[in-house]
């Protein structure tokens, strides 16, 4: 019983360690990141061209941190607002499992460094009036986006993300799992021991 009891918690234990491991998808088409996780879409509405923005910036599941401005001044196209920032880095945190934004560069071509959950990489963005893609998914749950820009202005047109689900993550059901073992293994092992003494008295 012992023996069992140790090879199931190596192996939730191993299960554990390979979901915390997963490497997370990056997506740079937005098609395919809709395909693969049905997300939401979050779009600003921005009413005035030039609205200051506090930060952090709460917007659906996503926290913005930086030094931002909310436009609507058409750059983009008609009616489409988008949050600009100022600062070095856009910080994203998030909830969501996947999430992806539309990025642009407002003052000419530029590249992206991007961080998340350990995995790092870089992207380029066009020229105004394009925009590109990021897209990330199997995310850790609460996890926290860096996006390093070596220009002026960064701005996101928009994003998408999954919903914030209230299921346990795989590496809180492992946890639970174990501890339901440990007691169901010891909560065994005490009739056993009543079993024995009443035989004992029994042979007085």
């Amino acid at each position: 019983m012992r023996n069992m009891l140790l090879l199931g918690g190596a192996t939730i234990a191993s299960l554990v360690l390979a979901t915390s491991a997963a490497a997370q998808a990056v997506y740079t088409d937005s098609s395919a990141f809709i395909a693969g996780t049905s997300p939401a879409t979050y779009n600003f509405s921005f009413a005035d061209p030039d609205e200051s923005i506090t930060s952090p910036f709460v917007f659906g599941p996503a926290t913005f941190s930086g030094d931002f401005v909310g436009y609507n001044d058409g750059r983009y196209g008609t009616g489409i607002s988008y949050l600009g920032d100022f600062a070095s880095d856009l910080t994203v945190t998030t909830g969501a499992e996947s999430i992806g934004f539309f990025l642009a560069d407002y003052d000419g071509i530029e590249t992206i460094n991007y961080s998340v959950d350990g995995v790092s990489g870089s992207i380029g963005l066009p020229a105004r009036p394009g925009s590109t893609f990021l897209g990330f998914s199997g995310l850790s749950g609460n996890s926290t986006i860096t996006l390093s820009a070596n220009q002026d202005e960064l701005d996101t047109l928009g994003f998408l993300a999954s919903d914030i689900s209230a299921v346990p993550e795989p590496r809180s059901w492992a946890i639970m799992l174990l501890g339901l073992g440990l007691v169901g293994f010891a909560m065994r092992r005490r009739p056993l021991k009543s079993w024995a003494a009443l035989s004992e008295a029994r042979k007085l």
